[in-house]
């Protein structure tokens, strides 16, 4: 009998959860009865958890429950508290942080629950913005909005408003950048996270097809909310359909536990979308990110360019391939062929109809194997490419040292042998999206001259790019980066 948006969330705070399993303890609550909603539960936690010295029967706590969701149901997206930074720390907010760091809290006003709104205050109880609450997580705050952001509308904010303007804010960014363009692009990333104000969300656009990545426990939370907003923002899409992807690891490090319920189904929709006039199949709710690379847009141009410039239709050669975006890119500039090589057949499958779907399935060789074994066969047959590109999946999985400098091994032993296969005069396109290595300053880049030293080869950077503009990224927090693509002549 508890409302269906309590019932849907697959989470739960961990501090809660305590509560609920050891509150019979602590506070003298008895066992919650099974079945009710994981955010009922928490807020029946809340109203009897303060009936401290008492013994409350689990038929109570139900009860209390359904007293709890109906009050909270009328005022979910209302700002429920206050957090206080401490004294100097409101240089955050004036700075645009995103994310209000535990270390920076004076004190929790009022009783917010994991992922309510609330109000980022300063030693004199000043607003200064609103965020939402995460007390499991090291930001305690993701915040929203800041105060001079809403200071001349007639009422407080409340979650569908708040993210109604980010979303169109976000909507007109993208407008601003031609996306979409009929005929030539239907698919882009419609927020990213802490460079669209919105931290703790992605969104992605295929066609008709939103895809909701969830980074945080807010999100989760409001998801209703989310949904009704984000289709009055793409009101232009006709037919919206919203798919719903968890990152379960940034959420368990928010404080939230997955519990396998079976309400986040697995869609495996094929659809076709457009990118740069060219065409593609796509799964936006299966496989590695949601769907297409597409952050990878514009250097897939600046490659079919490249090509398309050459004297000579030049042999390409796209290593780590995936779904063959880069090889479609580089087929439709021109080139005499492309040799795809990956280590997944259904992904070298899909990369087959891409050509074809183009018209291009006559000049693509596709070849299932691991990267570092093709190279070391086509040093042997002697063979050579005027066009290398190298696309590894993350490596660097974390900023420690030691993961770092392990990552860096791997990536030059990679680049080592690319160079070798790259005819005297070709290009490398090179690239890491290893957010630990884009971020350590000039690692990447030092990996890749260390790699040309060691096969002798003489290499010039021609250029440095990141993600496709649509990824934007926030001045206040620069290593949310994570794509970094160099381009080499190799002599």
């Amino acid at each position: 009998s508890v409302s269906a948006p309590f019932r849907d969330p697959l989470w739960r705070c961990r501090s809660v959860t305590n509560i609920l399993r050891e509150g019979h303890e602590s506070k003298g609550l008895a066992r919650c009865p099974q079945g009710l909603g994981p955010l009922a539960l928490c807020l029946a936690a809340r109203h009897v958890g303060r009936q401290r010295g008492r013994r409350v029967c689990s038929r109570s706590v139900a009860e209390v429950a359904e007293v709890a969701v109906a009050e909270d149901m009328s005022s979910l997206g209302e700002v429920k508290g206050a957090v206080k930074v401490h004294r100097g720390r409101e240089r955050l907010i004036e700075d645009a942080t995103p994310n209000i760091y535990t270390r920076a809290v004076q004190e929790v006003l009022g009783a917010p629950l994991a992922g309510d709104l609330v109000e980022v205050i300063n030693d004199d109880e000043k607003v200064l913005a609103w965020g939402f609450f995460h007390p499991g997580s090291m930001y305690t705050v993701r915040v929203i909005a800041r105060e001079h952001e809403w200071r001349d509308e007639p009422s407080d904010p409340d979650v569908s408003a708040l993210l109604l303007r980010r979303l169109q804010r976000a909507v007109s960014t993208r407008h601003s950048l031609g996306l979409p363009r009929q005929g030539e692009d239907d698919a882009f990333r419609l927020v990213n996270g802490e460079g669209d104000g919105i931290p703790g969300l992605v969104v992605d656009v295929y066609g008709h097809i939103a895809v909701v990545e969830s980074w945080a426990l807010w999100v989760e939370k409001h998801r209703e909310a989310l949904e009704v907003q984000l289709r009055a923002a793409l009101a232009e899409v006709p037919d919206l359909k919203i798919l719903w992807r968890r990152q379960l690891a940034d959420l368990h490090r928010d404080g939230v536990e997955i519990m396998e319920d079976g309400s986040e189904e697995s869609n495996t929709e094929e659809i076709q979308v457009i990118e740069s006039g060219l065409r593609y199949f796509v799964s936006p709710g299966s496989g590695q990110k949601t769907g297409l690379f597409m952050d990878q847009r514009e250097n897939r141009r600046m490659i079919r360019e490249l090509v398309s410039r050459q004297r000579t239709p030049p042999r390409v050669l796209d290593l780590c391939s995936y779904h063959g975006a880069f090889s479609i890119s580089a087929l439709a500039g021109g080139a005499a062929e492309v040799t795809a090589v990956d280590n997944s057949e259904p992904a070298l499958e899909v990369a087959r109809r891409n050509a074809e779907l183009n018209g291009f399935s006559d000049r693509l060789r596709c070849e299932r194997t691991d990267i570092t074994t093709f190279m070391y066969g086509a040093l042997q047959r002697n063979e050579e490419y005027d066009i290398v590109i190298l696309d590894p999946p993350k490596l660097a999985r974390s900023r420690d040292p030691l993961s770092l400098a392990k990552a860096s091994r791997k990536y030059q032993g990679l680049n080592e042998e690319a160079m070798k296969v790259v005819a005297k005069g070709g290009l490398l396109l090179t690239c890491t999206c290893s957010s630990a290595m884009t971020n350590d300053g000039d690692r990447f880049l030092f990996t890749v001259g260390s790699a040309a030293r060691s096969v002798q080869r003489d290499v010039t950077l021609l250029s440095q790019t990141g993600a496709a503009p649509d990824h934007p990224n926030s001045t206040a927090c620069p290593q949310v980066g994570y794509l970094t693509a160099l381009l080499f002549r190799v002599a």
